[in-house]
């Protein structure tokens, strides 16, 4: 038996399938055919060679012969009693074109038999059975129905009124199977977006996790520069020795800062200092005191003999300052 399962046809709920958005992987990897897509039940067959052609979803009914049920409802399209068939779909994108809504993406869940389609397309177009007229065997044709009778399912009919009242269909001209369908098309778009807009806030989380975490590290850099840098101007440590207090700092800055504090700075003896003496060996050392000891033996040996000569106490304290 082959069926039109869907075509480009506006539908019963105004909504058009664009069959080049449809995605059937998920569907041929379980391709089960319900009855009135009651998913709650077992199948009553399988569908094959599902495909595209000449601009219509088609495929083969192969009935589960084994089976009761699915025997007797092969038996009413055998004799034409049932020629529908209909298709649940999950709908991934979509947009109006006027009162039309226009699905453009959509993902293939199952196909079921129905009564009633909502595509007047979807029928069965290959299924010759032999029947008696006038005592007389001839062949007819039966058409088959395709598109998404959900609302049949057993399921909803024992909860009919809470379904109705979830989707805001109160009034009873509302309460169809169309309407009902195209409510839960809207919700699961609306779950689609909430869940693009969850991923967008985590995005934003994550980002000022990371600037928070570039701040704290910003923080904590000023926060040693301040202390080491301190130190040299103080003269309790040398530039030279920055770089280390600094790396030392990084992993223990309360132990580097008790270090420093419990340091003293290079003075001038009290008595240079009180006698306001400054000549020439003076005033280089303390124009460029700062920049260590190891610069004044390279670019200043001659200061340092004669504060080591003039200013013993001076040239010590400033010599042990590089250890």
């Amino acid at each position: 038996m082959k069926a039109i399962f869907s075509t480009e046809r506006i539908d019963a709920a105004n909504e058009i399938m664009k069959l080049d958005g449809g995605d059937f992987s998920r569907f041929n990897t379980n391709p089960v055919l319900l009855f009135v897509h009651n998913d709650e039940s077992f199948p009553v067959g399988t569908v094959i060679n599902l495909r595209i052609e000449n601009s219509q979803l088609v495929g083969e009914i192969q009935w589960d012969e084994l089976d009761e049920v699915a025997l007797k409802i092969k038996g009413k399209y055998d004799r034409g009693v049932m020629r529908g068939f209909s298709i649940r779909a999950r709908v991934l994108k979509f947009h109006e074109e006027g009162s039309v809504r226009v699905i453009t993406e959509w993902e293939l869940l199952e196909i079921s038999c129905v009564s009633i389609p909502s595509n007047k397309d979807c029928l069965v177009i290959e299924k010759s059975i032999k029947s008696k007229i006038e005592g007389q065997e001839q062949e007819s044709e039966l058409p088959e129905i395709v598109r998404i009778d959900f609302f049949s399912n057993q399921f909803l009919k024992k909860n009919m009124e809470q379904v109705f009242k979830r989707l805001g269909l109160v009034a009873k001209e509302q309460q169809t199977e169309d309407l009902v369908m195209k409510k839960i098309s809207e919700l699961e778009q609306r779950a689609n977006n909430a869940e693009a807009e969850v991923s967008k806030k985590l995005t934003e989380v994550s980002v000022l996790k990371s600037e928070n975490e570039a701040l704290k590290s910003e923080a904590e850099t000023q926060k040693i520069n301040t202390l080491i840098d301190g130190a040299v101007q103080a003269k309790k440590i040398t530039p030279g020795e920055a770089d280390s207090y600094k790396k030392l700092a990084k992993s223990d800055f309360d132990a580097v800062k008790s270090l420093i504090d419990a340091k003293k700075g290079v003075q001038l003896p009290r008595d240079t200092q009180a006698q306001g003496e400054e000549n020439e060996t003076l005033k280089a050392y303390n124009e460029h005191r700062s920049k260590g000891y190891m610069w004044f033996m390279k670019h200043k040996p001659d200061v340092l003999a004669d504060l080591k000569k003039n200013y013993p106490t001076t040239f010590k304290q400033f010599q042990d300052s590089v250890s």
